[in-house]
Formats: structure tokens, C-alpha cells, sequence
């Protein structure tokens, strides 16, 4: 798989694997694959997993063993090589006239990119003379509701794609001897490009950019807003690298003409509209910022795969005299939706403006109104109140090292050098966040790890509210 999304990766996997560097999202990845394995087994009983402690021989051993031992029981990542391709099946299981071969995917689809995953596989068990009577796909059924009591039964959507993967399975061979032959030459002379990043983000992207000796232009062309595919071709034809080297007048698009020209001053722009368009909000103004968490496994009694369940709140308070005050809201171990919004409708009051940062608290209040009819008629009034403020700035506010975006933890560092993320402790983005709540809550987490996290979740958040005050100070000229 790696080597045909690039044969430098593969290479690169196989004779530098001290070079490998996942990023959070990969290993975010990783994990929701791992949790939805654990349910594929649970839900095929009685089945012996094969560990790898012994190595790909002791594998091979041991799965040859369970297999001839109660061939009617499923194995889990039974173990074959064949022509030195090896293959770890996630769930081997006895069918009519031969086996299931079934291969799990945290995804909620079946992607082109697992056909030739299970092609190989496929492949592989054939020509150890396995009979391969059918081979599925088994992904996170999203419509699933998860009912509690550990019963994932539905979690799972088979998909047979025996049929779909035959031809690529008969090109395997060719795929396995044409890499296995590149592995014995030098490194492969391959360019960073699109590939790097389809259909995977690839672990050794900034080892070929530092090879490469490339030096990236300190304010991209690609940073310029909104639709530009047509320019950027044209600028890298003419070597046009840095928005401060493009030509007054070249860009039509007003707003990547407004970035152009910010940049090539090199210090931010607040347009004269800015506050007149602040003064129209009405008093108290409440800054919020919602948490949520997505699990590939429901965790929660009632919710979906998937689903953004929100689990914490920041919100500061500004009255017109400009003082401020802070109030939040972190659930703890139960299902923490309820306990969130009766909170924050309580924080809230009944009047005023309700700021948020892009349109994401709307859908989760929105989403949470479906959940709690009873409370539906106070978050609907709740929804009026809320303004975007990243539209605001959008409009009328810009700085050079904002590179085209206005994304919060981008914003806030050029406004307040102090309101910067990485500054904060282990908790820098909400993906993380998310990540960090589960292992919070979880049974058997350290005390003073559970205290650390809680700790880093309640000063991200409390990071993303106190950077739109000073925003919205800013805009209004104060």
C-alpha cells in the first residue's frame, strides 16, 4: 500500500523506518481504528487473536495452529506471507465452502483505497491455499445508535467486495515483484508533491522536504484567499513564490488584493468600517466556545458514531463600562450534554449579543435542541443571539502573519502575542481536546494524569474566548 501511493515511501518505510513521523491526526487515526477493532472481535466470539511477539515466523506458526485446532473459530490477524509479502487478516472466520476474509475500517464508506488493501490480502491467503470464498469490507454503520449496556450489535456494515477487487487482485503479484526489486536499489529520486498527502498523509513528508533543500517563501502564494487555482498556475510558471512579489493589479479578487497589499506593508490592517460595525451589537456581549468529542465507538447511551457531542464550554462576559468576567463548564465522567447546555443556558441569560467564532456552536445548539425538546424553545432564542465574529474580521481585519486565515489560534498570537496555543500545555486544538476528555474520563486514569488534562482543557478553551474579547477590541478601535 505504501509503495503505490509513492516508492520512496515504501522505501523509505523498509530501509529508514527512524525517519517515520506521524502526525496527531494519523495517530488520532490509528486510535479510532484500534477501538473499532476491539468491537469487530467482540462481536465475533470465541475467536483467538494472534500476537506478534514471536516475530512474522511465530505468527505464521500460530495461525496455522488455531486454524487446524478449531477451524470453525474466527482468527484475529491471522498471519501468511507469500513471495515476501506478509499479511496480518483482522478477522478470519470459517464460511460455507471456505473462509470470510474480512478486513475492518474505521470509516463510515467503503474508499477506493481499501480495495487493493484487501486485494493483497486476498491474494496472499489464496496462495497459501486458503479458499477465500468472500471478502468484506466491514465499516461504522452511522446510522448505529448505541443502546448502552456494551452492546455494539449494528456498529458494523459489511460490504462484499470480492467481486469488486478480482482484477487488482490478479495485478498483486505484479505490484509485489515490482517493489521488491525497487527495495533493492538506491533511494528513489521522488519529488514532494500532491501524492504526499493521497489517499494518505505520508510519515515522511518533512524528510523529503528537508532533502530536497527547498526553501519555502516566507509568505506563500498559496495562502491567498478564496478560489485561486488559475493564478497559482500562473504564478508558478512565471516563478512567482511570495505574495509581497506579486504585481499591484495582477489579483481581481478584492479581498486577495486587500492580502497582497497587508502583506507587502507588513503590519495589520483594521478597515475603517470596523467599528461602526462592532457598535451595532448589543450589551452584554458573551464570547463562546463549545468542546466537543466524536468517537468512531459510542461511548455514550443514545448517541452515534461519530456524532459532535459537546462536552465543554468557555465564555467570557463583556458589559458596556468593559469589565469582564469568566464562567465554564467541563463535564465529568457521566454523558455530559445535558449537564452542558442547562449550564450554559443558565450562563447566558436572556438578552444580549452571543458571539462565536464560525458557524459550529449554531449547528451543535441546533443539534442540541433536537436532542432536549424540552429545552428547544430557550436554544432556539439562544440561536437568534448568536453573531460570527470571525465574519466580522474577515471583513475588516488582516495581518501578514495570518497567511490567509482567520482561524482563531491563527488571529489571536498577531493580536496579543501572549494569546498564542503553544503556549498552552498538551491540549492546543480541538481534536485534541476531544482526545484528551475520553482519557480523562476513563476507568483506571491516573489521578494526577486525569487532574493535568482537566487542567489543559479548561485553559484551551478558556484561550479561544479571551482571544475573541481582545478581537472584538480590537475591531471596535479600543
Amino acid at each position: 500500500m505504501f509503495g503505490r501511493q509513492c516508492e520512496k515511501r515504501l522505501w523509505l518505510a523498509v530501509r529508514r523506518p527512524e525517519l517515520t513521523e506521524y502526525d496527531d491526526a494519523t495517530q488520532r487515526r490509528f486510535a479510532a481504528g484500534d477501538s473499532v477493532n476491539d468491537v469487530a472481535r467482540a462481536l465475533h466470539s470465541g475467536g483467538r487473536l494472534i500476537g506478534f511477539e514471536n516475530g512474522v515466523e511465530g505468527a505464521i506458526a500460530d495461525t496455522q495452529k488455531a486454524l487446524a485446532a478449531d477451524p470453525a473459530a474466527p482468527v484475529f490477524e491471522a498471519t501468511f506471507a507469500h513471495e515476501g509479502v506478509v499479511v496480518r487478516v483482522d478477522i478470519l472466520k470459517k464460511g460455507k465452502r471456505g473462509y470470510r476474509l474480512i478486513e475492518v475500517k474505521s470509516s463510515t464508506k467503503v474508499k477506493p483505497q481499501y480495495s487493493p488493501d484487501c486485494a493483497v490480502q486476498a491474494w496472499v491467503l489464496e496462495e497459501n491455499g486458503v479458499n477465500v470464498e468472500k471478502v468484506e469490507l466491514a465499516h461504522i454503520n452511522k446510522k448505529f445508535v448505541y443502546g448502552g449496556g456494551g452492546n455494539y450489535r449494528g456498529l458494523l456494515t459489511y460490504a462484499d467486495v470480492t467481486k469488486e477487487i478480482a482484477a487488482e487482485k490478479a495485478e498483486a503479484p505484479q505490484w509485489a515483484r515490482r517493489f521488491q526489486k525497487m527495495l533493492e536499489g538506491a533511494q528513489p529520486d521522488i519529488g514532494v508533491g500532491a501524492h504526499c498527502h493521497d489517499p494518505y498523509e505520508c510519515p515522511f513528508l518533512a524528510h523529503c522536504i528537508a532533502e530536497s533543500g527547498a526553501v519555502a517563501a516566507e509568505y506563500p502564494v498559496e495562502c491567498l484567499p478564496g478560489r485561486k487555482t488559475e493564478i497559482l498556475e500562473e504564478f508558478a510558471e512565471e516563478g512567482i513564490a511570495d505574495i509581497r512579489d506579486i504585481p499591484a493589479g495582477r489579483l481581481q479578487n478584492a479581498k486577495q488584493e486587500w492580502v497582497r497589499e497587508v502583506t507587502k506593508r507588513g503590519k495589520a490592517d483594521v478597515k475603517p468600517g470596523a467599528r461602526s460595525a462592532m457598535d451595532e451589537y448589543e450589551w452584554p456581549r458573551y464570547y463562546l466556545d463549545f468542546e466537543t468529542a466524536r468517537f468512531a465507538v459510542p461511548v455514550w447511551k443514545g448517541t452515534r458514531p461519530y456524532e459532535a457531542l459537546p462536552f465543554q464550554w468557555s465564555c467570557h462576559i463583556e458589559t458596556e463600562d468593559g469589565a469582564v468576567t469568566h464562567e465554564e463548564f467541563l463535564g465529568d465522567g457521566a454523558a455530559p450534554m445535558r449537564a452542558f447546555i442547562d449550564s450554559l443556558l443558565r450562563a447566558l441569560g436572556t438578552r444580549g449579543t452571543v458571539f462565536m467564532i464560525s458557524h459550529y456552536e449554531r449547528t451543535i445548539l441546533t443539534a442540541t435542541a433536537k436532542r432536549f425538546p424540552d429545552l428547544a424553545a430557550e436554544i432556539n432564542k439562544v440561536i437568534a443571539r448568536l453573531e460570527d465574529l470571525q465574519k466580522i474580521a474577515k471583513e475588516h481585519y488582516y495581518h501578514p502573519d495570518m497567511f490567509g486565515s482567520w482561524s482563531m489560534k491563527v488571529v489571536a498570537p498577531c493580536i496579543a502575542p501572549h494569546l498564542a496555543y503553544d503556549n498552552l500545555g498538551e491540549v492546543q486544538e480541538g481534536d485534541a481536546a476531544g482526545v484528551a476528555y475520553l482519557e480523562m474520563i476513563s476507568d483506571g486514569v491516573d489521578p494526577a494524569r486525569a487532574k493535568k488534562l482537566k487542567e489543559d482543557l479548561l485553559a484551551y478553551c478558556r484561550r479561544d474566548t479571551e482571544a475573541m474579547v481582545e478581537l472584538a477590541r480590537v475591531l471596535a478601535g479600543k
